[in-house]
């Protein structure tokens, strides 16, 4: 970043020129401050030792004027802005009158009254020059003033041991500054300009243990201010800590602060990247120099460290349109300060910077914190809007909000966000950054009802289902009587979906939340935990099926399915003693290769049944289509007598045929095994559980397993080789429990099992 910078050059410390300022208090020779003040003749200087010697009249008249020379050239020639000096001179011989006429050649630039006394006005050069007038002969003399600008009071008020004997070194200008206060930088104030400073900390203040260094804008009363420094914590003990902290920003209210031992409020901190600290280099370390920046542009303030923007503030206290003044402040440290500079209005390096600011810290965007819209009724009296304004680096605090309203029939906004609403309707609110270099702007949908206001949304904490299951979230508002429309969404709608009516659908197993709000009053709203289980069930196929159309639904009950021990699903009559054509649990799987695995427990049968069966069917995803194995029972006495063989059929829309059942199957078809078919396996409660069934699609052909093996293959083209079927399980006219559900497409393992039994 390229800087205009002035230095104080040229004066020496021996000069008589005093840093606590020069006034025109110096004389000319022979005479005393009284004299100077009253008069502008210059009297030759007389020796005390010397006896005086009356002039003849004779030899006054002889003398003439012959020369007039300034005797304090050096003096004189470097001074510094709001400083003064005075002009010495004399006229020889030394007999002539010592009066003398000045004049300078730029007022501008450098003054000078009628005693020969200077006053520096702004940084230049002017030419001042001495002239004297004897008996028709005039002679001058002239000398050469620089006005060098000087960036700090010497003035002790509100500093501690300062030195500014260096600051007219000409080849490393600086001043030492012992902190306590604030020291300010003199003829730079406005509403517009840019101060910057190279510091250097050299000590900390005996037991200290929180030291502070930084900038400072101040108005002219030092009543309110923006304090931009360093803090350095020292840690316990007094044990320096090598490396800086944080940027503090703090406004000042009416001369009264909390600056405490321990502690300012921080409100920005500073990233390493933001100090310009590369990679894995260290922060910035006691002893290093670094340079800050503080460029004031109307009421925004913008914050330079190392030659980068970090930050931009838009104080409250401070008036856009009151000057005020840089300067440096620190508290209990000892600092050089060099390199400093200031630039002001007009300057084009100023234009420079402020241009990068701008273009850094320019809102992008503006967000009303209630969100994209809300409903109050006619009777609210404390609704306020509030708003965030950010940048694409950094957040701009900025109060001055510009608040508008659409239409203010229906309400209006004031300058600090509350609404007053007038009439039913909708207006809308616009919230536009104040920030002079930009247009970014939020807008919030503002409802006005004449009616009671929803004030709570009753929903459950948290809600859980599986993949494919669809539940009712339950959702309410209060009061009654207030507007019971809700929307809903799902915060990953890959887990979940949820509709208008809040039905939500488990898509795969995972955790999410669902939002409810009002649709009168979206700020009102209520977050639900949702947990997906993964699951082998589809609850998106319906859970029967009717070849005749004339069968009741079943009544399934899926509150089993979590169970640790032993997860089921349970299948019953509906209670219409109507039970016909079968009871199906669909199966969360579909293709042309896989495997699924069930066994059943508590089975009953209906309506006087001498035959129950239980089964499992490949079935087209229309049900026109299916082939469908099954495990054939027998009734004794109500009761289930025992288990015979297995049977398989195939059938196209409501036409079965190819069924074999019952005493169609041998003994020697082995499928179920010797022992458990036999009625005195099966408990007198009418109920067992049987093995592990299971089907095996591969194609057209279909392979019926028990506990894990193949122990009957059907080669069937009823269903297509390249038609996709869903496995479903179920039975007619029974009622059970559906156990060890298991579904999968993994096709290696498919073909181990089938080449097992081809072997």
């Amino acid at each position: 970043m390229q800087k205009k910078s002035f230095f104080i050059i040229g004066l020496a410390a021996a000069s008589t020129l005093l840093l606590g300022g020069l006034s025109g208090c110096q004389t000319t020779p022979g005479t005393s401050s009284d004299e100077t003040a009253s008069s502008a003749s210059s009297l030759p200087e007389t020796s005390s030792s010397e006896e005086e010697r009356p002039s003849s009249s004779s030899e006054k008249d002889e003398l003439a004027l012959e020369e007039v020379r300034i005797t304090n050239r050096e003096a004189v020639s470097d001074i510094l802005v709001e400083e003064g000096a005075t002009i010495q001179a004399e006229a020889l011989p030394s007999g002539v009158p010592q009066e003398f006429s000045f004049k300078t050649s730029d007022e501008k630039i450098v003054s000078v009254d009628a005693m020969g006394r200077l006053t520096a006005v702004a940084p230049g050069k002017a030419t001042i020059t001495v002239t004297s007038s004897y008996r028709g002969v005039e002679k001058s003399d002239s000398v050469e003033v620089t006005v060098t600008n000087t960036f700090f009071s010497h003035s002790p008020v509100g500093m501690e041991l300062s030195d500014f004997t260096h600051e007219l070194d000409e080849t490393n200008p600086y001043v030492v500054y012992g902190g306590g206060g604030f020291m300010f930088f003199r003829n730079c104030f406005g509403t517009q300009w840019y101060a910057e400073t190279d510091i250097t900390i050299d000590s900390f203040a005996a037991g200290e243990l929180y030291a502070k260094a930084g900038l400072m804008s101040t108005d002219f009363h030092d009543q309110n201010g923006l304090y931009y420094f360093l803090d350095c914590p020292l840690g316990e003990n007094n044990a320096l800590i090598d490396a800086w902290k944080a940027v503090g920003i703090n406004d000042r209210i009416n001369g009264s602060y909390d600056i405490g031992q321990y502690n300012w409020p921080l409100v920005h901190t500073l990233s390493k990247e933001e100090m310009g600290i590369k990679g894995d280099e260290p922060c910035l370390r006691f002893g290093d120099k670094f340079t800050m920046g503080l460029l004031r542009d109307g009421g925004y303030y913008h914050l330079f460290f190392n030659g980068y923007h970090v930050y931009s503030v838009a104080p409250a206290l401070l008036d856009p349109e009151e000057p005020t003044y840089p300067c440096f402040t620190a508290n209990n440290v000892t600092a050089t300060l060099s390199n400093y500079s200031f630039l002001e209005a007009g300057d084009p390096e100023l234009e420079a910077l402020l241009d990068e600011a701008n273009a850094t810290v320019a809102p992008t965007k503006v967000e009303i914190a209630q969100g994209e819209g809300g409903t109050i009724n006619l009777e609210t009296t404390d609704f306020r809007l509030t708003a965030k304004v950010t940048s694409e680096s950094s957040t701009v605090i900025d109060d001055d909000i510009e608040w508008s309203s659409s239409d203010e029939t229906v309400a209006t906004v004031d300058e600090r966000g509350y609404i007053t609403p007038l009439a039913a309707g909708e207006t809308t609110i616009t919230a536009k950054a104040s920030y002079p270099y930009s247009e970014a702007s939020d807008t919030y949908l503002l409802k006005v009802v004449d009616g009671i206001l929803v004030e709570e949304i009753v929903v459950p904490a948290s809600l859980s289902l599986h993949e494919t299951e669809d539940k009712a979230l339950g959702a309410s508002i209060l009061p009654e009587g207030a507007n019971p429309a809700l929307t809903y969404e799902v915060e990953d709608p890959s887990i979940a979906s949820v509709d208008s009516e809040g039905n939500v659908t488990g898509l795969k197993a995972g955790t999410t939340t669902v939002a409810v709000a009002s649709s009168e009053n979206p700020s009102i709203r209520e977050e639900v935990a949702l947990t997906v289980l993964p699951s082998v069930i589809d609850y998106r196929i319906p859970s029967y099926y009717a070849i005749d159309k004339t069968n009741q639904l079943p009544l399934i009950d899926y509150s089993h399915m979590d169970d640790e021990e032993d997860p089921y699903v349970s299948i019953a009559d509906n209670g219409s003693g109507v039970f016909q054509n079968g009871a199906y649990l669909p199966i969360n799987g579909s293709g042309t290769k896989w495997m699924v695995t069930y066994s059943f427990d508590q089975v009953s049968f209906f309506n006087g049944e001498v035959w129950g069966k239980l089964f499992v069917t490949a079935n087209t995803s229309d049900g026109s289509q299916g082939v469908t194995y099954f495990v054939d029972s027998v009734i004794q006495s109500s009761t289930l007598g025992g288990w015979r063989d297995v049977g398989y059929g195939h059938w196209s829309g409501s036409t079965a045929t190819g069924y074999k059942v019952g005493a169609d199957f041998k003994d020697g078809q082995g499928v179920i095994p010797a022992g458990w078919r036999d009625k005195d396996h099966v408990p007198s409660s009418g109920s067992s559980r049987s093995p592990i069934f299971g089907l095996i699609r591969d194609g057209i052909d279909y392979y019926f397993l028990i506990d894990g093996e193949i122990a009957f293959k059907h080669s069937v083209d009823w269903v297509a080789a390249a038609t996709p079927s869903t496995p479903v399980i179920g039975g007619f006219n029974a009622a059970m429990e559906v156990h060890d559900i298991s579904f999968s497409a993994d096709g290696g393992a498919i073909d181990e099992i089938i080449a097992t039994y081809q072997a």
